[in-house]
């Protein structure tokens, strides 16, 4: 095959049943009427969408839609300066399409037609191959951080069911014997309260902060409504602190998860002052609500290097897995140095789209 028979075009209202039909070769009919209505929320949905036209390119062979990319316009803010880029995810292709160079014929295609600032997160190692194809820039350093309660998947794991499981219950003991010993996070006068929609005060306190980071998506109450208040199906636990004077100093989402060893939290999204105590007082509070529901791990992905200090202050252990975030189109639109490190990204779960396609 020839790239010059392809060409990439964007996705219309029109091809929405060009785009079910690639999802028919991986999802049952029950997943796809699921899927399709987490599509209208995350591409037609996209408050960043400014000519209601679907965050989506196609991979087009004459007639037939062969591939789809998702490309969405997502605010940065770099250095304290606002900037509009894009995120992408939800990359497929058809089966008989495969392993024909074609990814990357698709993915070029969309960086000619849109030179912005781009980033990607949540790959699985073939996406982070195809992306690296396509002179894509990742970076190695993103590793999630992990807090230990039951041991025991872990153990059967690397010693097998029998062993395994014959150490898992002291290892229990073991664990929560250090977590008292380390003792709380210290609430130092914050007051915590649920978050039923992020309000304007959300906004000015984002504004306040983002000159704290380096690179970091705009987490203000646009974002963080479409991401965790009107996603359809999950429900997420929101809470924000407020310090002694009521001033709003952060939130935390978070959610559970049931997987093959049993279940395990999440916290998807956290922000607070670096210079402030926040953070500590909204993880702690998140560890509670979870293990309240005998969660066995939990998890987060953080990169600022002052609030690493404070999970593992907290127990957490990061882990050797590499999440890797890259970036396309970023020369001349970040300072000379942050493309060699994830600390330079404050980067949580839900810059990507693993969250958003499970329910």
């Amino acid at each position: 095959m020839s790239e010059y028979e392809f060409r990439v075009e964007r996705l219309t209202p029109a091809n929405l049943s060009d785009v079910q039909a690639l999802w028919g070769q991986m999802y049952s009919a029950e997943e796809i009427e699921q899927r399709t209505r987490i599509f209208h929320w995350f591409a037609l949905g996209n408050p960043y969408v400014s000519d209601e036209l679907p965050p989506y390119y196609l991979l087009v062979d004459s007639d037939r839609v062969v591939g789809m990319h998702g490309h969405a316009p997502w605010p940065f803010s770099l250095g304290g300066r606002r900037e509009q880029g894009f995120m992408c995810y939800d990359d497929m292709l058809s089966v008989d399409y495969r392993g024909k160079g074609l990814g990357k014929i698709m993915l070029k295609g969309v960086a000619d037609l849109r030179p912005e600032l781009a980033g990607a997160l949540w790959h699985n190692e073939a996406n982070n191959r195809l992306y690296a194809k396509a002179d894509w820039h990742d970076f190695t350093d993103f590793c999630p951080f992990v807090k230990l309660y039951d041991p025991g998947p872990l153990l059967r794991r690397r010693l097998g069911g029998a062993l395994g499981g014959l150490l898992a219950g002291p290892g229990r003991l073991a664990l929560s014997l250090v977590d008292r010993l380390r003792g709380r996070a210290r609430d130092d006068g914050y007051r915590l309260e649920r978050i039923d929609r992020f309000g304007d005060e959300f906004d000015d306190f984002f504004a306040s902060v983002e000159d704290q980071f380096d690179a970091i998506v705009v987490r203000d109450s646009t974002y963080l409504n479409w991401k965790f208040v009107d996603k359809p199906f999950t429900p997420y636990a929101r809470w924000a602190a407020r310090d002694a004077d009521g001033r709003l100093a952060g939130y935390v989402v978070f959610r559970t998860f049931s997987g093959e060893d049993g279940s395990y939290g999440q916290v998807m999204d956290v922000l607070a002052d670096p210079r402030s105590g926040a953070f500590s007082v909204l993880i702690q509070k998140a560890l509670d609500e979870m293990r309240a529901e005998r969660v066995g791990e939990v998890r987060i992905a953080c990169t600022h290097s002052g609030f690493a200090g404070a999970l593992r202050g907290l127990g957490f252990l990061q882990s050797s897995h590499v999440l890797h975030f890259m970036i396309l189109h970023w020369e001349g639109r970040i300072e000379p140095g942050w493309e060699t490190s994830a600390r330079h990204w404050y980067l949580s779960y839900s810059d990507g789209d693993g969250d958003c396609w499970t329910t």
